[in-house]
């Protein structure tokens, strides 16, 4: 029998070791590029299941015409931020809010956060809303909400609603009055309402100092 060199033996070892490896490199590549792959899939699928910005509760269909008589609709207004005031001539708590109104909107415009509108339902203001079209509800509701500004002093530009727009104190989007909504743009979607009065405030250093007016300032300017 022949003896074999331990050296040569060591040798011959590392040589089918380095073979062995050499073997199985491509198939660790090979694993490399699998896992690389799957990762980037995953990536995509992940990204084009992420939740689209859509409209929500039926409000890109929210429009009216102001008093003036241009018609505004919300999803088309080019603002960051969008707020409603929901307002009635026969709603008392409305009328100690309207300082605070004319307050928030000159604060909107002035710092870019958006504009600010006050919106009536004309059915709760019509004498008979009964079977009467948009036209002839506007015809009588806008000469009312004219005199309303005059004697109330509000600032804010008034718009009659056309439907879906409705105060429906049981099922309704808007149980009542007064109510504000806030909504985002591009896509229009309602974020936020305030339920009853922001603040009765009259002097600017009060509504400087109301812990309510600057949480609502807070929520118009957030992003």
């Amino acid at each position: 029998m022949k003896l074999l060199n331990p050296d040569s033996q060591t040798l011959s070892s590392q040589k089918i070791s380095s073979q062995i490896s050499r073997t199985r490199r491509p198939g660790r590549y090979a694993f490399i590029f699998i896992k690389t792959l799957s990762i980037l899939l995953l990536g995509t699928f992940l990204l084009n299941c992420k939740t689209k910005k859509e409209s929500n509760f039926f409000v890109k269909d929210f429009s009216g015409r102001l008093v003036t008589g241009e018609e505004v609709h919300f999803s088309d207004l080019k603002v960051p931020r969008l707020a409603v005031n929901v307002y009635s001539p026969t709603c008392i708590p409305c009328f100690g809010e309207i300082p605070t109104l004319n307050y928030l909107r000159r604060v909107m415009i002035e710092k870019g956060y958006g504009e600010l509108y006050m919106a009536v339902d004309p059915n709760g203001i019509s004498q008979d809303p009964e079977g009467k079209e948009f036209e002839a509800l506007f015809k009588e509701v806008a000469p009312i909400m004219k005199k309303e500004a005059e004697e109330r002093g509000i600032e804010l530009p008034i718009l009659v609603m056309r439907p879906p727009f409705s105060v429906e104190p049981e099922t309704g989007l808007i149980t009542g009055t007064p109510e504000t909504l806030l909504f985002r743009t591009s896509p229009l979607s309602l974020y936020y309402n305030f339920i009853g009065s922001i603040s009765d405030k009259k002097e600017i250093s009060e509504m400087e100092r109301d812990p309510k007016i600057q949480f609502f300032l807070r929520q118009v300017r957030s992003r």
